[in-house]
């Protein structure tokens, strides 16, 4: 018997003495219950700080530690996964820009472009996920994790180089500053008052006054300038509430389909069946409605680029230029990090995450956004689950909670660190120690499935998708 070969009843736990599946509640609590659920709320500390799901260590730890029946581990992993990012969402909002004080943290027009278009791509890996052997999914998620480790790494790498060039640079210019002796700093100073008569002091005020007015005058007329070019700029709005309603519609368009649909485990609400004609007209409307959608705002944010360029706008260090050929592509590339997710069942955070910080997004900036697209993906994810009846509502309630807290304490502790060590780089670094650990526990997961595959006598070819 292979996990996916299991009851599809929620509340079920694989016996391994008796190779049979029981129905099992919560209470009484089983010590597998509470071992995983304290690998789960470490693993997603970590999570959390790294702005990375926690679906590669929350699986595996059911389904390994606890015997879980797949039909219950993917959902309460994504119970689990949607409390972190909840708590994520509420500390992390209310957060300013690293290096420009009057935005937030989160790039809400980037998850605005990506977020639609990385649905696409999920969607699309999914099914891929349903046909291809599990052996093939061991390789191809050990090269690309492996490929994303190198490229995290050597990201980090490099910033902490800047970083430590900066101190260096910053002490030697303290060092070499002039340090003069305080008696004859005194005595210039007393010359110098001897010299100046009151009506120099008060001319000079009074110039400096008018100097600083002059400069808050010119650059109010410039801020005014490029509001009445430009328009309300979302990005300075701490909460964006137009750009959330729009994301609000793309969640919706993903979530009906889905809920219309169904699946091999899950019926469809309204009787569609599996691969009938009305299943693939629904399956494939979502694309040009979610793509499309995609590219018209990232050609809206294109045409505000210009007209920021020809204004002279000044942009931060680590923005997003929405090129011509950035509102193309990127959307593109974020489509494939969908389909890998999907694929792979690693969760987009463990590919949206480096690939933002590829990009040269600053790595607060790139934690903050990828843990708000998790908050809509999870979101959405848990709302179909729930109501197919296929999350327990009591161990559904006790992972949520652990989910919310384990959150709650990896925004604290990288918190913590920033501010001891004032250091971007060590947010990198546990990004990629998060993935590391993560692939670990999925590799170890899918090998042990591959085995099971082999002593069952499964195929180990490719799997009819109908």
């Amino acid at each position: 018997m292979t996990l996916d070969d299991l009851d599809e009843e929620p509340n079920t736990v694989v016996t391994k003495q008796v190779k049979q599946c029981v129905k099992k509640n919560l209470w009484p609590i089983r010590w597998q219950d509470i071992a995983i659920t304290a690998v789960c709320f470490i693993g997603g500390s970590f999570a959390a700080s790294a702005g990375i799901g926690g679906g590669g260590i929350y699986v595996p730890a059911m389904l390994l530690l606890g015997g879980y029946s797949a039909q219950v581990a993917v959902p309460l992993s994504t119970v689990m996964i949607f409390g972190c990012a909840i708590a994520n969402f509420l500390m992390l909002a209310p957060n300013k820009h690293p290096t420009a004080p009057n935005r937030p943290v989160v790039n809400y027009t980037a998850a605005l472009i990506f977020q639609p278009i990385i649905l696409c791509g999920s969607a699309l890996g999914v099914m891929l996920n349903t046909v291809i052997p599990n052996w093939f999914l061991v390789i191809a998620l050990f090269t690309i994790t492996s490929y994303t480790t190198y490229k995290t790494t050597k990201k980090g790498l490099d910033l902490r180089r800047k970083e430590n060039e900066a101190a260096a640079a910053a002490a030697a210019t303290r060092s070499q500053s002039p340090i003069r002796d305080s008696d004859e700093a005194e005595e210039e100073q007393e010359v110098e008052d001897n010299t100046m008569s009151q009506q120099e002091l008060q001319d000079n005020a009074e110039f400096n006054d008018s100097q600083l007015e002059q400069s808050q005058e010119q650059e109010l007329q410039e801020t005014s300038k490029t509001s009445a070019i430009l328009g309300p700029d979302l990005e300075k709005q701490q909460y964006p509430i137009l750009l959330l309603v729009l994301m609000s519609l793309a969640w919706i368009v993903v979530f009906v389909v889905s809920l219309l649909n169904g699946s091999k485990k899950a019926p469809s609400l309204i009787g569609i069946k599996q691969c009938s004609p009305i299943y693939w007209v629904l399956w494939f409307v979502q694309y040009p409605l979610l793509f499309g959608y995609s590219m018209l705002i990232g050609l809206y944010y294109h045409s505000m680029y210009k007209k920021k360029v020809a204004s002279g706008y000044k942009f931060e260090d680590g923005d997003i230029h929405w090129t011509r050929r950035n509102s193309v592509l990127l959307p593109f590339l974020f489509m494939g990090a969908g389909l890998v997710a999907g694929l792979l069942g690693i969760g987009g955070g463990m590919v949206t995450g480096p690939l933002l910080l590829s990009m040269g997004v600053p790595p607060q900036v790139s934690v903050a956004t990828s843990s708000f697209m998790i908050f809509f993906t999870s979101s959405s994810t848990a709302a179909q689950f729930s109501i197919i009846g296929a999350i327990p509502w009591d161990y559904g309630l006790w992972y949520i909670v652990f989910g919310i807290g384990s959150g709650m304490m990896g925004q604290y502790l990288i918190g913590k660190l920033l501010k001891k060590y004032n250091k971007a780089s060590l947010v990198v670094f546990i990004v990629v120690g998060t993935i590391v650990v993560s692939c670990m526990f999925m590799l170890g997961t899918g090998v042990y499935r591959t085995i099971l595959d082999i002593q069952s006598g499964a195929s180990m070819g490719f799997r009819k998708f109908c």
